[in-house]
């Protein structure tokens, strides 16, 4: 007998749960977190995430500059980490539920 694991779905389940962890860790800095400060540079404090995203050009690797959330749904801006071009990020585009994980480790916990 075959055994067939569908990893298609186990992969799809890690991201949506990555997700939800994801914005539980923006809620808490109030609904947005950004790697950059007011002028647009990235932050000397602390380090931007680079994830790894499947965009219409290809395999791209993308600095995080900033997440917010809107009704619930992740916006993300970043940065094309090797020509420095910013433009919104889908969420869904990052490949894999472990490159999603780099963002939400790269948020620090929040002050009180």
């Amino acid at each position: 007998m075959k055994c067939i694991v569908d990893f298609w779905k186990i992969e799809n389940a890690l991201k949506d749960a990555a997700y939800e962890y994801l914005k539980t860790a923006i809620e808490a800095h109030g609904g947005s977190f950004s790697w950059v400060d007011e002028n647009g540079d990235f932050r000397a404090d602390i380090c931007a995430p680079v994830v790894a995203a499947n965009l219409d050009c290809g395999p791209t690797d993308m600095k995080i500059r900033f997440l917010s959330l809107n009704d619930g749904i992740i916006d993300c801006e970043a940065e094309d980490n090797e020509y420095g071009q910013v433009s919104d990020l889908a969420i869904s585009d990052i490949v894999s539920a472990g490159q999603m994980q780099f963002l939400i480790e790269a948020i620090p916990e929040p002050k009180n």
